[in-house]
């Protein structure tokens, strides 16, 4: 038969074929990876797909991942490879401390096979960031130079507001140089924002420089005056 002929059947059996020789890991999310954890089983399960999908990078509130699938009539998960937990169809596990933590979970289908474990990572970020900008409250002969910058003991610093003699707010990064000229009192108002979103509040501050030498006015005596001695 000429091989165009035999197309039409040979495709569905190929594809089935490719179905039944997939990997258990491919019936995983689409963040998940590969379980790091030492000694976890490999899934046989070619019916159950875990689609779990928590969100991704920092958060600032609490996060409830549902462990969600098709074919699923049971789970299991772990916190930071520890106790494997188990539990049914709907099941939610919650992190609500700040961290970064690995959730790892695998899903069951009606034969009582089980897919891979994978890994997703949440990351939970409630705490502000502090706001460790320089501060000049001296007066300075000469231009003066503020590092505006933050720290964060969770996530890391995404970027520093400012605005400097309300000429507008400007965003950069963590840290970077501000070159204040001028003589006169500057206004320069600075906010820390972290990963997760929290901010640090505003801080206000103030740059004062005089480049200019003070004048020394000296008293000239009139013509024609003359000093005399006072009277004991």
């Amino acid at each position: 038969m000429h091989p165009r002929y035999r197309t039409p059947w040979l495709l569905p059996v190929l594809l089935t074929l490719l179905f039944l020789v997939l990997p258990a890991q491919a019936l995983a999310g689409p963040f998940s990876t590969p379980s790091t954890c030492p000694g976890v089983p490999t899934g046989t399960s070619l019916l159950a797909h875990d689609d779990t999908a928590p969100a991704t990078g920092w958060q600032s509130t609490n996060q409830v991942v549902s462990l969600v699938g098709t074919g699923v009539v049971a789970w299991q998960w772990m916190q930071d490879c520890g106790v494997v937990q188990d539990g049914g169809p709907g099941q939610t596990v919650t992190f609500n401390v700040s961290g970064s933590f690995r959730l790892s979970h695998r899903a069951q289908d009606s034969s009582g096979d089980w897919t891979d474990w994978v890994d997703d990572i949440i990351q939970v970020d409630k705490i502000a960031p502090n706001n460790t900008s320089d501060s000049h409250p001296a007066w300075s002969n000469v231009p003066v130079d503020i590092a505006v910058k933050g720290s964060d003991t969770t996530s890391a610093i995404d970027h520093v507001e400012y605005d400097l003699d309300a000429a507008g707010l400007q965003s950069v990064p963590s840290p970077t140089t501000l070159h204040i000229t001028g003589d006169g009192i500057h206004t320069l108002d600075t906010e820390v924002v972290d990963l997760a979103g929290n901010r640090s509040g505003v801080r206000h501050d103030t740059v004062q420089i005089d480049t200019v030498a003070p004048r020394i006015r000296r008293s000239r005596r009139r013509r024609g005056s003359t000093c005399r001695p006072r009277s004991p």
